[in-house]
């Protein structure tokens, strides 16, 4: 696997809260399953449609295709998957599927393809999540102000 996608892997592991972790590691073999076993693999538009893995809509073709299996798994866990299990397990998922594109079909993924494709996962999952970017950048503030609050109480 590209030394950056495993990096990315790890980073995206060790970000998991501990109570998230087995959550985590289920999710992600879940979803592996899913996009290898054979009756849905075939299903996969970047294993159906050759035109989906050119350099200018592979990004999208592979964050379209995560955010949907992210999706599914979060309907079937009745909407009891955590959102950090749902984001993190499809950065890992995310990871795996570059690593197929390059490995079976040659595609060459820069850094920039990568976090193109990382930002597009984001997006589509906080659209499917209902989430706004300004309701996200809220949240963002807040939990800078908890930090920096609990930070002046250590001093």
């Amino acid at each position: 696997m590209n030394p950056v996608l495993t990096k990315i892997i790890q980073e995206s592991i060790s970000k998991c809260s501990p109570q998230n972790k087995n959550p985590l590691q289920k999710a992600v073999l879940a979803g592996k399953k899913l996009m290898m076993d054979q009756q849905t693999h075939n299903h996969m538009t970047l294993q159906k449609d050759p035109a989906s893995r050119a350099p200018n809509v592979i990004a999208t073709t592979i964050s379209t295709g995560v955010t949907g299996l992210g999706w599914i798994m979060y309907k079937i866990s009745k909407h009891t998957m955590s959102i950090e299990v749902l984001v993190l397990s499809g950065i890992i998922l995310m990871c795996w599927a570059i690593d197929f594109a390059e490995r079976a079909y040659g595609v060459k993924f820069n850094n920039d393809m990568i976090g193109d494709c990382t930002k597009k996962l984001s997006a589509n999952l906080m659209v499917k999540l209902n989430i706004s970017h300004d309701q996200l950048n809220e949240q963002i503030r807040k939990g800078y102000e908890e930090q920096q609050a609990h930070l002046r109480k250590a001093e």
